[in-house]
């Protein structure tokens, strides 16, 4: 039993150094006021720290044990595969074991047995890096496009996305594999772009996937599995560059410096669809009817392609590799001025003439002039020569050697496969630039044909007093609205280039003109006639059917909504008059159409489409109700409640069904009776040429 010490007195602490440990340590190794000094004090004097850091590795062991017996014993679908798959990989070890074992001392067993490992080994081969490609390679774009564009979501954050993983890992994996797959696409489809710029064999580097002679099976199949790794590991770098530093850095830096092209910034966007617009469904009317036309007629791709070919033109010569893009020598890049741009600038303002003395700069490169060459593998393609196609070095000529045998090999022609072409010095960083010069037009391109039109339309919706809407909705409006004024200044461009109206009245009055016929004719066809569609369709089928049920005990007409369903009622009625024959109504949409706001022609629609087809339906509309009037007026003991849609609308229904259906037969009839009499009373056809007569008349067919 311990007594307490008294308060006078004071228990000495006992010194680290006269341990005994310490000290033999101190005389084994003299070190001064070391960090070896500092943890043998640390671990001589805090004893229960140590015995937790081996408590918790051996609770950290057991829990290992116990998670290895698990997996083993185990009745989870996890738990089995597992044991399936150790089962296999232990399996697999012995076998190898006992093929490294018997050396070449094998016999008929030993060698069946091989062929069937090697077999098992090519097809776990493909099917690993046939995953790789198609599941965890577009899964992995996924995710980081995910975290790329998180500046675009007003709530986007990192933690947001690892919950909903969590929630629905399943759902997560497949919205990010979509999402990779997508990217991945859209970037194959901007490479194939660039290849149609260039000349064959600028991008041989990169397989062409529209290529017949490309297997990536058999590429697979021939490649040995650390170059098949390096490849994907090197697409893995590029595609992780161009992702994270070309769309996630371009789009974190415009959300930092909140650019504002009208208030307010453009970023983060607007994605909530908790509102709807209106009460019909505008945005599936918009799919369905009006963009296909519109990308019709503005055709976005081709003038994309216009843009890149004249940017890709111009920033080749700039950077002077046009000789390397595009197989062409051009004088004035290989030509190197002594005079600096300065010197040349202040000679022009001082007025005084100035000697341009240029010197030859450059090399020249054999390069290969297709994408379906024979080249050979793990080998340089470009080979440093002078300008008439003979190495410089040793190792060079030894490479084209190398090259035209692998060339004539595959029974291809050397002098097709390979060309010889003019490179600027540092081509390698004119290259780079070229490319970050490249993506960062494309991004301000982006930034501004995406931008621009949702500026336009949110402060358009802000001008109708309305509340916020998705950016989708305000990306429509803008690009329509821009749309429209680059339509109206081509048209303004094209009437003062041709002279056509000399004072600013005529002019004035042909815009009008052009207006007011525009107006009449979307009025028309996009709103009047629809909305009549609608009626006819509700009054012969959709009301009797109602008032028969008893589902409906006032009719009423809803005009928005009639106009909606008229304007789908509308495209599927043009689409069944296209599979018919041509007649008059079709042959007349067709020309209004072709025509469009350009030339509107406001007489010959009026005339050929608009009076026939109103007209028709406006009779439709009115005739059953008046045979109906005047029936009760005659017989007023007949009179009953909605007799028009009861009675009158399905009567004349039923009887223009009968009618079409027996004109129909009709039309059947006389086609058969024509096949009976061609197949038994016709004996021969014959061809004969139209000629004129003497007097200028064609011969009568009578005779």
């Amino acid at each position: 039993m311990f007594m307490p010490a008294s308060s006078g007195t004071t228990t000495p602490k006992p010194d680290p150094s006269s341990s005994p440990s310490t000290s033999m340590l101190s005389r084994l190794l003299p070190l001064k006021h070391s960090r070896f000094d500092y943890v043998v004090d640390t671990l001589t004097e805090n004893v229960p720290l140590a015995a937790k850091v081996v408590a918790r590795v051996q609770y950290a062991v057991q829990s290992l044990q116990n998670s290895w017996v698990s997996l083993a014993r185990g009745n989870e679908t996890s738990h089995r595969v597992f044991a399936v798959a150790l089962g296999y990989v232990v399996m697999s070890i012995f076998v190898l074991l006992y093929l490294g074992a018997a050396g070449a001392n094998l016999g008929k067993l030993g060698r069946g047995l091989r062929k069937l490992v090697w077999q098992q080994w090519v097809i776990i081969k493909v099917a690993f890096f046939v995953l790789m490609e198609i599941i965890i390679f577009p899964l992995g774009c996924g995710l980081l496009v995910d975290f790329s564009l998180l500046p675009l979501f007003p709530d986007g954050q990192l933690e947001s996305r690892i919950v909903f993983c969590n929630y629905s890992p399943m759902t997560c994996l497949f919205y990010h594999w979509t999402l990779g797959t997508s990217f991945m696409y859209q970037f194959a489809i901007l490479l194939a772009s660039c290849r149609s710029l260039m000349r064959k064999g600028a991008m041989w580097f990169i397989k062409d996937p529209g290529d017949p002679n490309f297997s990536p099976v058999r590429e697979i199949l021939e490649r040995p599995v650390l170059t098949q790794l390096r490849k994907l590991t090197l697409s893995a770098i590029m595609y992780t560059a161009v992702i994270v530093g070309g769309v996630g850095g371009i789009l974190f830096t415009v959300r930092s410096i909140k650019l504002q092209l009208f208030n307010p910034s453009l970023l983060p966007l607007n994605l909530s669809m908790r509102e709807p617009l209106s009460q019909i469904p505008i945005d599936l009317l918009f799919i369905h009817i009006f963009l296909g036309p519109s990308l019709q007629y503005a055709r976005p791709k081709r003038h994309l392609l216009n843009g890149l070919r004249v940017w890709w033109k111009h920033s080749a010569k700039f950077l002077r590799l046009t000789s390397y893009m595009y197989g062409t020598r051009q004088p004035a890049e290989e030509a190197y001025s002594e005079v600096g741009l300065v010197e040349q600038l202040l000679a022009k303002l001082r007025g005084t003439p100035i000697t341009q003395k240029t010197v030859f700069q450059g090399g020249f490169l054999r390069v290969p002039n297709t994408d379906t060459g024979a080249f050979p593998t793990n080998k340089p393609a470009l080979i440093r020569v002078d300008e008439e196609g003979h190495p410089i070095t040793e190792a060079g000529a030894e490479l084209m050697h190398i090259q035209d045998e692998a060339t004539r090999k595959a029974g291809r022609d050397v002098d097709k496969d390979f060309m010889v072409v003019y490179v600027p010095p540092h081509l390698r960083y004119r290259v780079i630039t070229f490319i970050v010069l490249f993506w960062l037009t494309g991004a301000l391109t982006v930034i501004l044909g995406l931008g621009v039109p949702i500026a336009v339309g949110r402060h358009i919706i802000q001008l109708c007093g309305t509340s916020p809407v998705h950016d989708g909705y305000t990306l429509i409006i803008g690009l329509y609205c821009v749309w429209g004024f680059v339509f109206v200044y081509r048209i303004l461009f094209r009437i003062v280039k041709r002279r056509r109206y000399t004072t600013p009245q005529r002019l004035l009055l042909k815009l009008s003109a052009w207006l007011a016929a525009s107006v009449y004719l979307v009025t028309m066809l996009g709103i009047v006639l629809p909305i009549l569609l609608a009626l006819v369709i509700d009054f012969y089928i959709i009301l009797p059917i109602r008032l028969r049920l008893g589902t409906l005990d006032l009719p009423r007409i809803h005009v928005v909504e009639s106009w909606a369903v008229g304007l789908l009622y509308a495209k599927i009625g043009i689409r069944l008059m296209r599979m018919e024959e041509a007649n008059d109504i079709s042959l007349a949409l067709e020309a209004i159409m072709r025509d469009g706001l350009r030339r509107p022609q406001v007489w010959f629609a009026t005339r050929y489409f608009i009076l026939p087809v109103g007209g028709g339906m406006i009779g439709m509309i009115c005739l059953p109700p008046a045979i109906m009037y005047a029936g009760q007026y005659f017989l007023p003991a007949w009179q009953q409640e909605q007799a028009a849609f009861r009675y009158g609308y399905p009567g004349v229904f039923f009887l223009a069904c009968l009618a079409v259906l027996s004109r129909s037969l009709h039309m059947v009839i006389r086609r058969w009776f024509q096949a009976i009499r061609d197949t038994e009373y016709l004996l021969e056809l014959r061809l004969t040429n139209l000629e004129k007569t003497a007097n200028g008349d064609e011969p009568d067919d009578t005779q």
